[in-house]
């Protein structure tokens, strides 16, 4: 396998998961309202990471923190998915 394709399998893989992410996210947002806000934030996690992807792949310093802004965004996304998994958990041990 030559570095050409190496690169590109690279890219490939890089611009996948953002673009699943981004998907996933929307159709959270669009079809479950307790976890609107949470998709919402999944889904701009998608979509900056898809511009880190291609600031690194540009040389763009300023695109290439969009990789950044989108891991927070995917943390902040992950505390908002607990919240009602924690409340139905809570209310499962309690007995409510």
């Amino acid at each position: 396998m030559t570095v050409l394709w190496q690169v590109l399998l690279i890219a490939g893989l890089a611009t996948a998961a953002p673009l699943v992410t981004f998907v996933f996210g929307v159709l959270l947002w669009r079809g479950f309202p307790r976890l609107k806000w949470a998709g919402l934030l999944l889904a701009l996690n998608g979509a900056a990471c898809l511009l880190g992807v291609v600031g690194i792949l540009a040389g763009n310093a300023l695109l290439a923190n969009g990789s950044l802004v989108g891991g927070v965004f995917f943390l902040l996304s992950l505390i908002l998915f607990s919240l009602p998994l924690r409340r139905e958990s809570a209310a499962a041990v309690t007995g409510l």
